[in-house]
């Protein structure tokens, strides 16, 4: 799934707080009861990743009962490993219901509590409290709020990503994906099945390879719409040969020339 789908798909994702909720005008009551009905009415609603089961309202808040795919994005013990798909979900949900007409006039008095179910036992919950929307467009410019929605995206998606590898083009193998949310990185593993590559100089080796790293970004057109967002680094071994190589597209190079060797 591209990240643009998932955002499609948490257009209905809210989020939850425990902040004291302030009274709502009868319009914005109307406007949270409208809302309410349209979710419940299009339930479930499922992606390859969320689930929404159904909506109420309780305390004045909108209340999200969601599921997640434990297979395509299992929740780990360590809420160290937890800390960025919270944060992606966090993310997400921001950008989805705060680009909303209808939820920008109900959010000033209304928060969201969603609670994510995965498997039997493990649950998520998110907050977007009232007022948050006006406190993203102040806090963020549209760039930052697009960057930070791609690599949301990407961390929800990579567990599933990673399922389905490794996958072979030709002599080119993708070994396993990761992002270094410090750095905000990319980083592939691949193996290049090339011996004769492999016989010439390190220097000849990492030229090639960073020819090849930004033709694998940069001719792609989904991936070189990525790269407006994060860079990339490329780490490629090559059988026979006792080095890894790295090369690294940097973020927002694809729209520029190639520089040359």
């Amino acid at each position: 799934m591209h990240p643009k789908h998932l955002l499609t798909t948490l257009l209905i994702l809210p989020l939850l707080t425990q902040a004291k909720t302030p009274n709502q005008a009868p319009a914005a009551q109307e406007q949270t009861a409208k809302l309410i009905r349209e979710i419940n009415q299009a339930a479930p609603i499922q992606s390859d990743i969320i689930t929404i089961q159904r909506a109420s309202q309780s305390n004045g808040h909108i209340l999200i009962q969601a599921s997640l795919d434990s297979k395509q994005l299992p929740l780990p013990s360590s809420e160290t490993q937890l800390a960025p798909i919270r944060q992606a979900l966090q993310t997400l949900t921001e950008a989805a219901w705060c680009s909303r007409t209808d939820f920008q006039q109900i959010n000033p008095h209304t928060p969201l509590t969603t609670q994510y179910r995965s498997g039997s036992a493990q649950t998520l919950t998110i907050t977007l409290p009232a007022g948050h929307c006006a406190q993203i467009q102040s806090s963020q410019n549209p760039e930052q709020q697009a960057e930070n929605t791609q690599i949301a995206s990407l961390t929800l998606l990579l567990p599933g990503i990673n399922q389905r590898l490794p996958l072979s083009d030709g002599n080119l193998t993708l070994q396993r994906i990761s992002f270094d949310h410090p750095t905000r990185t990319q980083h592939k593993y691949l193996t290049l099945n090339d011996p004769n590559l492999a016989k010439q100089t390190p220097a000849a080796i990492q030229t090639h390879i960073q020819n090849e790293a930004r033709s694998l970004e940069c001719e792609d057109p989904l991936l070189a719409q990525n790269n407006r967002y994060y860079g990339t680094t490329h780490h490629f071994t090559l059988p026979g040969h006792p080095d890894t190589f790295q090369a690294t597209v940097p973020k927002n190079s694809c729209t520029q020339a190639p520089k040359p060797n």
